[in-house]
């Protein structure tokens, strides 16, 4: 089982294994020196919400609980949850795992927001998702390249 303290430096613990990970955001700091990816609290709490809603929706989905419940007056989270039901659509979104923690022998771990599958130009695939709110950032592709390349499957949905 892999847990999350992010008090500590090597916040994941895979407690078969007993072993500490760096997590990807921690070693994405290092490779790309960027300490932030919001600026503020506004934008933090946004994205904070809307992986909120996205888990909620994947496991709605699953028939594990109820649709997430969207204030009207939140237009950005409308907003935001109106594009997430169109990329479900456009790519025919069937989620397999939701808060997916992975681990790799190169010493890093991670949360995967969604690990689904996912239909891209009349085929299938098994894609890896993670959402971001906040700016764009080349850091973006290495945490991506990172969670699709665990090396065991240590994990388990969260």
């Amino acid at each position: 089982m892999i847990t999350c303290d992010r008090d500590r430096a090597h916040h994941y613990y895979d407690t078969v294994a007993k072993r500490r990970y760096f997590s990807v955001s921690q070693v994405m700091k290092v490779v790309t020196g960027e300490q932030r990816w919001f600026q503020g609290d506004e934008p933090k709490d946004f994205g904070i919400r809307f992986h909120h809603i996205a888990a909620t929706e994947y496991a709605a989905m699953q028939g594990l609980c109820p649709y997430p419940d969207i204030q009207q007056d939140e237009i950005l989270t409308v907003n935001a949850y109106r594009a997430l039901r169109q990329f479900n659509k456009d790519f025919e979104v069937e989620p397999v795992e939701v808060e997916l923690a992975v681990t790799s022998d190169l010493g890093y771990a991670g949360t995967i927001d969604l690990y689904a599958n996912v239909t891209y130009r009349r085929k299938q695939y098994r894609a890896v998702v993670d959402f971001k709110t906040g700016v764009k950032s080349p850091a973006h592709l290495i945490q991506i390249t990172a969670y699709g390349k665990p090396s065991k499957p240590r994990c388990r949905s969260l």
